[in-house]
């Protein structure tokens, strides 16, 4: 199936905003086609066009492109679980066909939505193939300061109105780990209002009451108290520890280039604090480029690159601050859970 016109402008503006050309190269050297460009405009007008034009991409290669470039980083993740059974169940692929075709929404599955900025949250893509996904795409306004004058006695400020695609998602696996994924705001660290509108707007998917929250308490601390072991694969940049009485220590580098590892008198304070019933409530961590699989392919290390993740807030919260590959994403989600 070839896309529409309108459709193929608006992906190559979508990779543009949310990938590099090395991703998308990547991709198109996967599936044999010719991939070398300098630019986006060599990238679209002499590669993904002309695949495009000869049959040899279709509108299913640029929803993968589009799902690769857009689901992973610049997200605050909620990490929920359910037995495996019931998990399976639920992305049983009749079930999920039955549910959507009584929402009206069976087309999904087989041909999702190519949408830049809906005028209301508009659930985008269903698949049940590796896993079960929906996504969920909105536009948020933010109001971005430009200026201030005097006048008359009055301070004016003028502030400009800018509009943000945001993407949202919930991916449920076989093993009964539920991801939801909310696109990271600009001016707001609380998400409990989009954590409700996504179980309000998919609970007909993903029903709420099948999941609990998944703490990941046990990973701060393991990934803190193993450290040593791990200075070839994470660096802290700070973390805070907590004891029962409220009372809090907390230690950062003078820059994110930095690591607490060096700082022996800081770590050595933190561990000691540890000792004394204290837990790990917060950590910037960065997973090191490499850490987890070395090549001299530059596209099979593992991470690809060093990957910013922040451990605070909700008891089942993580943060990737920056768009990633999904193999990194995934490394690092790996890694959270083998640690917890």
């Amino acid at each position: 199936m070839q896309p529409e016109v309108g459709e193929r402008e608006l992906v190559f503006k979508l990779l543009q905003q949310n990938s590099t050309l090395g991703q998308v190269a990547q991709y198109l050297k996967r599936k044999g086609l010719h991939y070398s460009a300098g630019s986006w405009n060599e990238l679209f007008g002499n590669r993904l066009t002309k695949s495009l034009e000869a049959e040899k991409l279709s509108r299913e290669d640029l929803i993968e492109l589009i799902r690769l470039s857009e689901e992973y980083g610049t997200q605050h993740v909620f990490l929920y679980v359910t037995k495996a059974r019931r998990a399976k169940a639920l992305a049983e692929k009749a079930r999920v066909e039955s549910v959507l075709k009584k929402m009206s929404m069976d087309s999904l599955l087989t041909r999702p939505h190519i949408l830049d900025q809906p005028s209301s949250p508009t659930i985008t893509d269903v698949r049940c193939d590796e896993s079960l996904v929906a996504k969920v795409v909105e536009q948020r306004t933010y109001q971005r300061f430009v200026d201030q004058r005097s006048e008359d006695g009055f301070t004016i400020k003028r502030y400009k109105d800018t509009q943000v695609r945001a993407v949202n998602l919930f991916r449920l696996d076989d093993s009964g780990l539920l991801e939801l994924r909310i696109y990271t705001h600009e001016n707001s660290s609380d998400y409990r209002n989009d954590v409700t509108a996504m179980w309000n707007r998919l609970g007909f998917l993903f029903p709420p009451n099948d999941f609990n929250p998944l703490p990941i308490a046990k990973a701060k601390n393991n990934l803190w108290t193993k450290k040593n072991s791990l200075k070839s694969v994470i660096r802290y940049s700070d973390s805070v520890l907590k004891n029962a009485l409220g009372t809090a220590l907390s230690a950062s580098t003078g820059s994110e280039q930095q690591s607490l590892f060096d700082d022996q008198g800081a770590s050595n304070s933190l561990d000691e604090f540890l000792k004394h019933k204290a837990y790990c409530d917060s950590s910037n961590i960065w997973w090191l480029k490499g850490g987890g699989k070395q090549s001299e392919n530059e596209f099979d290390v593992l991470p690809s690159k060093d990957i910013h993740v922040i451990l605070k807030g909700a008891i089942n919260e993580v943060s990737f601050p920056a768009q990633c590959s999904k193999e990194d994403y995934e490394y690092v989600l790996g890694q959270l859970r083998k640690y917890n």
